[in-house]
């Protein structure tokens, strides 16, 4: 029995993470070298203090009070804390406190088991403040890219021979879903929906791109035929990534007496593979 004490003690003796055991007081009545190593404070200096000499003022009176409840009942509580070394620096700690009873279930101590988690702390905030500062930009991406796409319905409230709408709701905060409708003239109306291929901030700018080509073209050709050509060789041109965009593009004719007809085309664009799709 006295080997497999002086055992115990020495593991506990050379154990990396902190240990403190007090009395069911809370009045410190040994620590580990590890103890000294986390919080500055040698095992002289703090036998038969209390564990709240620790406390940096960063947790509520209630914190203190949960965590007592739990252990003068018998249970295990295991927790975060932030508490202050002895030269007044503020450090992070998981902490597990088991009670000790006796075999009428008398508590006779408290083992506390920690870890110093503050430089978890400090990387986890600097990977918080990067992602809060990225979504602030994606944010402000989303809404210039959305500013790109007619938002306003009824489109044409001056027309009565035609009504739409039209939603685009991406995946992520950007995209490279879009869509696009104007009029050419008085009896020809453009429509334009498509998709790039992957998703994020790449595929967003080859959208600008993919729908400032359509619009440009659109005022110049009334062929869908001969739009979709010249875009597609555009497209092609210089694309070293192979993004590729996905697109149906229609052009009705809106005649009051004879109602519509149109011309319709489904469009699919590879790098590697120029070319346009067939009518139907």
């Amino acid at each position: 029995m006295e080997e497999e004490l002086k055992t115990q003690s020495a593991a506990m003796e050379s154990a990396v993470n902190p240990i403190i055991i007090t009395d069911p007081k809370g009045l410190i009545q040994w620590t580990n070298p590890a103890f000294t190593t986390l919080t500055g404070y040698t095992r002289d200096e703090v036998i038969g203090k209390r564990t709240g000499m620790l406390k940096s003022g960063k947790h509520d009176a209630s914190f203190y009070s949960g965590m007592w409840k739990t252990i003068h009942s018998g249970q295990v509580w295991r927790g975060e804390l932030i508490n202050r070394k002895m030269n007044g620096e503020l450090y992070y700690e998981e902490m597990t406190i088991t009670p000790v009873a006796d075999s009428d279930n008398n508590i006779l101590q408290y083992v506390a088991i920690k870890q110093d988690i503050t430089e978890r702390k400090r990387l986890e905030k600097i990977l918080r403040e990067a992602k809060e500062r990225m979504e602030e930009k994606l944010n402000v991406a989303r809404d210039i890219q959305m500013s790109m796409l007619p938002l306003i319905f009824p489109a044409f409230p001056h027309r009565t021979d035609i009504d739409l709408y039209a939603k685009l709701i991406p995946a992520r905060e950007v995209g490279g879903d879009f869509y696009d409708f104007y009029f050419l003239d008085e009896q020809h109306f453009s429509y334009v929906v498509g998709v790039v291929s992957g998703k994020g901030v790449p595929a967003a700018l080859m959208m600008a791109v993919t729908r400032a080509l359509f619009k440009s073209q659109a005022g110049a050709r009334m062929s869908t035929a001969g739009i979709l050509s010249h875009v597609n060789n555009e497209i092609a041109r210089d694309n070293d990534v192979s993004m590729f965009i996905t697109v149906f593009m229609g052009i009705p004719g809106i005649c009051p007496k004879r109602g519509y007809h149109c011309l319709l085309h489904r469009w699919g664009h590879r790098s590697s593979k120029p070319g346009w799709g067939n009518v139907f």
